[in-house]
């Protein structure tokens, strides 16, 4: 794999070199990706490679086995929000609340961010990486959520006046960040870095979008504009480009064409990342292709398999539907039967009708289909483990096994999207950073109850992502161990707090400490007297103050007070309050 410069200036040249240099790359391992939707989307053809007579002839069955397989293994082990994590940047009390306030500003905007897309990025990531044992995603800032919206041509005051109001409307919950799972082969990436310095995306625009798009850019400084773009049909016309970006720069291509501009990258980085599955691995004396790691994913090594039985299953509804409906047969003149027959007459002897006679099923057949069914969980995994159980067949304990051993075969995928978030999260803390330092709207991100704040970050901005998948019995037996550990001082708090799991000890802990002191009688009597003065009982309410204040003097004096509320011991006052 050479070593793609990411200093390089781009130009045309360039682009066109390293297009064809990755498409060439990628190519076995898009058509394989291509082979394993085909089974995925029930879209492939069950006889290929028959004679095409033969294909017509023949019934088409897709069954739904393909996908149940991707889906389960997605809903039951990757189909989870991650949870963040951040050491703190340095020694210091103060280090540590910025991580803890880090951690919880930059959760609730990664969820807002998910939410905010049409498709869950979690979940289409692990679709992509048990289908194809491959997956990307991109994060990036919502540019019309940056820059405030300047008048265009032709614009009247009233119309801009009343965009300029909808943008401000739209930044009462601001979340620029954009976090998006490209389609399977849309994006080329050097394959063997999971954080590549060079991507090339291949997309269609339409047409005013490009055109409005390289007009603004024309606009900024920095930008070297290299070609115009002018809509030469319809400005709904889709027009394929291609988008280049290294740590240093920013460009754009007119497919077939010249680039249209160069920017410098304002972020300093390259906004995509992608992983493998993490099991895969390569044949002795292979040279390395990303095909072979593609062909690894749970559907390629079952496509015989599952072939099989969907051209089980469709000849035995084949033959069941013929025998339902089988046709009359007449031993004698046919256009006489078929007279007969129109005219709802049957004539002639009995013994010259009858049924046609098809085939009867064998009883392996049946045996034939569950063969199958376990040469697949074979090749994959139990769907036991995935909650389809059998009336009577599973008790507790197997449940558990099935479920344990279906963790350990998706555990290298969960350690790359692991990875794989880890690296969408430190990308979104740079973006974020970079957001803050070049537009004038603030360093502070807030979008639920904790903001998320540059000066948190420190100028570190590396975070960890898990996704994690808890056994209810197992969290159980670590939850009470860790609980009598904690009462015989043997782990600390914050110990305690990561093996039950909290996403926020330090939160908790301060939670607990402010319930203590809510709890104490002479706050609690403090809240009373607040409330009643409130309310307009101004007698009770100075009785009680009266109480409380001879509470704290009993406490300060060990409770000995003479008759007029005062320490035993101290001088009487005087008429102005004063002691004599």
């Amino acid at each position: 794999m050479p070593a793609f410069d990411p200093l390089e200036r781009p130009t045309k040249e360039l682009l066109d070199k390293q297009i064809v240099y990755l498409e060439k790359v990628w190519r076995d391992a898009h058509v394989a990706m291509e082979k394993a939707d085909s089974y995925y989307f029930q879209t492939n053809n069950i006889w290929e490679g028959l004679d095409q007579s033969l294909q017509a002839s023949r019934p088409q069955y897709n069954s739904p086995r393909a996908r149940a397989l991707v889906d389960h293994a997605v809903d039951a082990h990757l189909a989870f929000e991650p949870k963040w994590h951040r050491r703190p940047a340095r020694e210091g009390e103060e280090s540590k609340e910025r991580a803890d306030r880090l951690e919880k500003g930059l959760a609730e905007v990664i969820a807002h961010a998910i939410l905010s897309q049409q498709r869950f990025p979690t979940k289409v990531n692990g679709k992509q990486l048990v289908r194809h044992n491959y997956t990307q995603i991109h994060v990036s800032l919502n540019p019309d959520m940056l820059e405030r919206p300047a008048k265009k041509d032709g614009e009247s005051q009233e119309e801009f006046d009343e965009r300029e109001e909808s943008w401000s409307a739209g930044r009462t919950i601001w979340n620029p960040i954009d976090i998006e799972v490209p389609a399977p082969g849309e994006v080329l990436l050097d394959p063997t870095r999971k954080w590549p310095q060079i991507a090339i995306r291949r997309r269609k625009m339409l047409a005013f979008d490009l055109a409005d798009l390289v007009k603004n850019k024309s606009k900024r400084r920095g930008i070297t504009l290299l070609d115009d773009f002018a809509i030469t049909g319809d400005a709904y016309d889709d027009i394929e480009v291609v988008e280049w970006e290294s740590p240093l720069y920013i460009a754009i291509q007119k497919k077939g064409g010249g680039l249209l501009y160069v920017e410098p990258n304002p972020y300093g980085f390259v906004r995509y990342a992608h992983v493998f599955g993490g099991s895969a691995d390569m044949p002795m004396g292979k040279e390395f292709d990303p095909a072979w790691y593609v062909k690894q994913g749970i559907l390629f090594g079952n496509m015989d398999t599952l072939k099989m039985g969907d051209q089980a299953r469709a000849a035995r509804h084949e033959i069941i539907i013929r025998t339902a409906f089988a046709k009359s047969i007449y031993d004698g003149d046919t256009s006489e039967a078929a007279q007969q027959l129109l005219n709802d007459i049957l004539q002639g002897k009995p013994d010259q009708w009858g049924i046609e006679q098809v085939p009867k099923l064998a009883g392996e057949t049946a045996e034939h289909i569950e063969s199958i069914e376990r040469d697949i969980e074979l090749g994959s995994y139990s769907l036991q483990a995935a909650g389809i159980r059998e009336p009577g067949s599973d008790t507790a304990t197997k449940a558990m096994i099935l479920s344990e051993a279906t963790n350990r075969t998706f555990k290298a995928a969960i350690k790359q999207m692991e990875g794989l978030w880890s690296i969408a999260g430190t990308m979104a803390l740079r973006c974020w950073a970079t957001m803050g330092k070049e537009y004038p709207y603030g360093d502070v991100l807030q979008v639920g109850e904790h903001p998320l704040k540059v000066e948190d970050m420190e100028r570190q901005y590396h975070i960890e992502a898990t996704f994690e998948q808890v056994d209810v019995v197992v969290a159980m037996q670590e939850a009470q161990q860790a609980n009598t550990d904690l009462e015989k001082r043997l782990i600390d708090y914050a110990t305690w707090a990561r093996i039950r799991r909290f996403e926020d000890p330090t939160g908790i802990q301060d939670g607990i400490i402010k319930d203590s002191i809510q709890a104490m009688p002479e706050v609690m009597l403090a809240r009373q007297i607040a409330a009643l003065r409130e309310a307009g009982y101004l007698e009770i309410a100075d009785a009680k103050e009266a109480e409380l204040r001879q509470a704290r003097l009993q406490r300060a004096t060990g409770g000995m007070v003479n008759p007029q509320g005062q320490p035993i011991g101290a001088q009487p006052a005087n008429g102005n309050g004063r002691v004599a």
